[in-house]
């Protein structure tokens, strides 16, 4: 018989996808250990990070390209492609009934 202690292990399906969450539950380490290991970094060791390369190649993981598009824009700054600036100006006027005279507002929007 179970008892509440004992911990409850679902088989992951086939078709389930690799994360690095699911790898660094595996390796009992942090996903940002993780995430360093897998990324070559000064930050772990490199006993660690050939730990985190083995379970990786092993259980299949291919990092998501557009999640890590993403990263490298959080990280540096900038896409690995270009990417193009739009400006719009627009005046509009209001007239204040009471006040009398018009109201002149330029909005600028700047993606």
């Amino acid at each position: 018989m179970r008892t509440a202690k004992d911990p409850v292990t679902r088989p992951q399906a086939a078709d389930s996808k690799v994360t690095l969450r699911t790898l660094a539950k595996e390796l009992g380490v942090s996903v940002m250990t993780m995430s360093f290991a897998l990324r070559g970094s000064r930050e772990v060791s490199s006993e660690m990070r050939a730990k985190a390369l083995a379970i990786a190649k092993r259980r299949g993981y291919r990092p998501d390209p557009q999640l890590a598009k993403l990263m490298s824009y959080l990280r540096h700054g900038q896409l690995s492609r270009p990417v193009t600036n739009l400006a719009a100006v627009v005046e509009s006027w209001e007239i204040a009934a009471a006040s009398g005279p018009s109201a002149s507002t330029i909005s600028v929007c700047v993606q």
